[in-house]
């Protein structure tokens, strides 16, 4: 329950940054992803 609680909690916090700044989420590539090896 409390990892649950803590992504919640987490994408609360995300989606009230991006309702407060007018953006649109753009996710981060990790570095596997940027070269190709996923």
């Amino acid at each position: 329950n409390k990892a649950a609680v803590a992504m919640t909690h987490r994408l609360a916090r995300l989606m009230w940054i991006l309702l407060q700044k007018n953006e649109h989420y753009r996710p981060i590539r990790s570095c596997n992803q940027v070269q190709g090896n996923v």
